[in-house]
Parts: structure tokens; sequence; C-alpha cells
């Protein structure tokens, strides 16, 4: 969609050149014309060229060609809001294992007492994510870091509990995986600070650790294994309003946390279902 919103935004640039240039042209004629009836009016023998009233007027090319420009300008703004944007999405995580499908739940205690009361568990809450899909990849906040390496490090445990779409949950029970740090950092400007914020991951099968580090001042600066990006967030605050703005983040590609952990796993976003799926671990 993006690359045919430039294509149409530069046809339509050119056709306001166009027409810009027609009116210039139209104009300089006008001025001619009348400066020669001028001289006509000195000189009796010279001929009195009149207007030529078939032409359209320059002003009304000149409504047409601005009105032109105008809109091109609003249909390039209307399509690269949805084409660039990246609107949070907060899926259902589930884990595909041994052919069966198995719900992320936050709180296993919740489960625990649903199981004992033979009711359902409530997930609403519990197991969804927030994911990032930017360009034909998904990227998480750094918050949402922490539950997903004791995920893909295999820091978790499956509750059988068979439900009417899926045959259970899985919870983390271990988060030794994940190491976060946070510092004050001094800057050559006085009063003035910075704060850094370090994640170490572990895995189990690899003796290098894996770094994701960033820092926050008067702007955030992406230093190791993350990136800023300018996401569209659309949010309800209160019932029947709408709010949409663009927001710097710092975000963490997910694949290539996947690829450090497991490089055999993969991870899918299904919108139609709105699930995160997990396979392969």
């Amino acid at each position: 969609m993006f690359p045919f919103v430039i294509i149409s935004f530069i046809a339509a640039t050119f056709l306001f050149a166009f027409w810009l240039g027609r009116v210039i042209k139209n104009l300089r004629s006008e001025e001619k014309m009348k400066f020669k009836n001028l001289r006509g009016e000195e000189n009796k023998k010279a001929p009195i060229l009149k207007r030529n009233t078939t032409k359209k007027s320059p002003r009304r090319l000149l409504g047409v060609s601005v009105t032109l420009f105008v809109l091109s300008i609003g249909l390039l703004v209307f399509f690269m809001i949805p084409s660039c944007s990246s609107t949070l999405r907060s899926p259902v995580v589930v884990l595909l294992k041994d052919g069966n499908k198995f719900v992320y739940h936050g709180n296993p205690y919740l489960i625990e007492k649903a199981i004992e009361n033979g009711e359902a568990v409530e997930t609403e809450f519990y197991s969804t994510v927030d994911v990032y899909p930017i360009d034909g990849a998904l990227y998480i906040s750094p918050s949402e870091v922490q539950a997903f390496a004791a995920l893909f490090g295999q820091q978790y445990r499956i509750i059988m509990y068979e439900q009417p779409a899926h045959q259970g949950f899985f919870v983390e029970t271990d988060d030794s995986r994940y190491v976060y740090t946070t510092s004050v950092i001094p800057t050559d400007r006085i009063g003035v600070t910075e704060r850094e914020h370090v994640i170490e991951l572990s895995n189990a099968d690899s003796s290098v650790n894996r770094t994701i580090r960033w820092r926050q001042g008067d702007e955030t600066i992406p230093i190791e294994n993350c990136e800023i990006k300018s996401i569209w967030v659309v949010s309800n605050p209160y019932p029947g309003k709408t709010v949409g703005n663009w927001r710097s983040q710092v975000l963490v590609n997910l694949s290539e946390l996947v690829a450090y952990f497991d490089s055999n796993a993969s991870i899918e976003l299904n919108e139609d279902q709105n699930i995160l799926v997990l396979s392969g671990f």
C-alpha cells in the first residue's frame, strides 16, 4: 500500500506542477495582450488584439490546481497513517506442544482455584501480551521481555485442564534467565543525568548472554539489541471517545529473541483469531 501512496503523491505533484505551469503561461499571455492593446490605442494603425475568451480563466485554473494539490496531500496523509502505523495488538499467547494447545496464564493460583471449583479460568487480563507488528516483524516492549524469556528458556510448566478450545495452560516457573538493572549516568551538563536500563538474558544451551540496553534522558537512545520505533497507538479513554497519537518507544524484535533461545522455534501472530502462536519449544 505504501509504495502505491508514494507513486500517487508523485503523480499528483506532477499534475499540480503542470497546472501551475499552465496558470503562469496564461497569466503571461494575458499581460502581453494587455500591453499590445495599450500600444494599439496609441497607434491606430496597429491592430487591437482582443482577449481570447475561449481560454479558461487563470484564476479558475489556479483554483483547480490548488484543489487537486490539497486533495493529493489529504489522500497521502489518510493512506500513510494506516500503512505506516503499528497499532498495538494484545493477543492471547498459545503454545503448541505434542499436538495440544496450551494458553499462557500469568496467575497459576487462579487456575488451581478454578480447577478446584470446576469453573472456567479467567484469562482476559492474564493471558495476553502487547505486541507491535511493524514491517512484517513482531516487536515487544522491554516490560514484556521477562515473560518471554521464561517461556523461550523452557522455564514453564503445563497445567492440564481440558477446555473446549484448548487442553490446558502453561505458567512461568522461574525467571532466572532474566536480570534487569538500572543506573543513573552523569552527563556533561550540570544538574542533568540520564538513566541506563540493562536486561541480561541467559540461555542454558549457550555461554553467551544477550544484553538489551537503552538510555533515557532528554531523548531515548537504543544502545544494544533494541530499537526506537514510532508507533501509532489508538486508545479509548472512555466510551464514545477514540484517541490516536504517535509515540516513540523502545522495542525488542521478538524473532531475534526467539532465535537466541531456540533457532528451531517459531512464533506467529494470527490476527483473525487474535492469538500469538508459539511452536517448536
